[in-house]
């Protein structure tokens, strides 16, 4: 038999459960917007959180895990028009250019408590700015995070990780030679882009007042429960895609499925995405996250010929490289995979090429 303070312990359990997870309809009834920016933050909770193997990982190395997630995940090439969305449709999209990945990194950042902002570089006596990058807070300086061109930098002969501002003044003592590509040598964008002072947009740490006042109780919750709470909100905010006859919408289930790690559901929609797509974008988008859905479910050999079916549509041959050497890994066969990184330029192949 079950004694009465046991009982009284297990309900009080269940009750305190339900309440949490009751919490986030409760929310989207009484404050819809509230509700979803929530939801849309519990889908990069769940991207980070598969981004970052360890939650006690340096900072730093959480940061360079959050920064490899972007340039696997957003790609800028012809065929594809940049627009100008949320943090949200950009990662569903899987498209962007210089901005709008050093706009993802640091909004991603943000979930792991990593300061960092986004820097207009702007080359000395131009008042146009060229390219974007994200700089990072890596203890007690910033650090230059350039995702675009798959370029963090570093003093060549200290080893030590620079800022914009370091960069800039390197350029103006004519030490250029100092300055180094720490993942790919021999790639290395324009430096005369530094030369100028930058402009600082979007940093990601001035939270809304709002949110450390009003909503206490619901970060006390979120941080209790974060797990299941988040799966349930991002099928609250991936609903309104489901069941349509639409081609986007069955893509855009699909692919926010796989941003939040839920694999299985994002292929039910990916197949559907991909018998309905008329446009070749849309289903050159479809067919190479699909693809990337099948490597996170095992299915090495499936994802492979998706990724060979492509060859010829809009994907840069560099990405399919990039996911083929992947899948190779993953199969053990390294001596293809290496192949095939060698003409990825531009992905995060440094992380295979070592």
């Amino acid at each position: 038999m079950m004694s009465k303070k046991l009982k009284v312990f297990l309900t009080f359990g269940s009750c305190l459960s339900a309440s949490a997870l009751l919490l986030p309809i409760l929310f989207f009834v009484s404050s819809p917007k509230f509700a979803q920016t929530e939801m849309r933050r519990a889908i990069y909770r769940r991207v980070v959180r598969q981004a970052v193997e360890h939650e006690k990982q340096s900072p730093e190395a959480q940061a360079k895990a959050i920064f490899d997630f972007v340039r696997e995940h957003q790609y800028a090439y012809a065929g594809f028009e940049p627009k100008s969305g949320s943090h949200l449709q950009n990662m569903v999209r899987g498209i962007g250019w210089c901005n709008q990945q050093a706009d993802m990194l640091t909004r991603l950042l943000r979930e792991v408590h990593i300061q960092a902002r986004v820097l207009f570089l702007f080359p000395k006596g131009s008042d146009i700015s060229p390219h974007s990058v994200a700089e990072v807070r890596i203890g007690e300086k910033w650090v230059v995070m350039d995702p675009y061109s798959s370029a963090i930098f570093r003093d060549k002969t200290l080893g030590t990780l620079l800022s914009a501002e370091e960069i800039r003044k390197k350029l103006e003592t004519q030490r250029e030679e100092d300055v180094e590509n720490m993942l790919e040598p021999p790639r290395r964008p324009p430096l005369s882009f530094y030369s100028g002072l930058p402009k600082i947009h979007a940093p990601n740490f001035e939270e809304p007042f709002q949110e450390k006042s009003k909503y206490l109780i619901w970060g006390f919750v979120r941080d209790r429960f974060g797990i299941p709470l988040d799966r349930l909100m991002v099928r609250l905010y991936v609903f309104r895609y489901l069941d349509t006859k639409s081609a986007r919408d069955s893509y855009w289930a699909a692919k926010l499925f796989y941003l939040a790690g839920l694999p299985e559901d994002a292929e039910k929609n990916f197949a559907v995405a991909v018998l309905k797509a008329d446009k070749t974008t849309l289903l050159s988008q479809a067919m190479l996250w699909r693809a990337a859905n099948f490597m996170r479910m095992g299915e090495y050999q499936k994802s492979l010929r998706q990724l060979n079916s492509l060859s010829g549509k809009l994907v840069p041959v560099q990405i399919l490289n990039f996911w083929r050497g992947k899948n190779l890994v993953a199969l053990n066969n390294l001596v293809e995979a290496r192949k095939f990184f060698e003409n990825a330029e531009g992905t995060p192949r440094d992380r295979y090429l070592n």
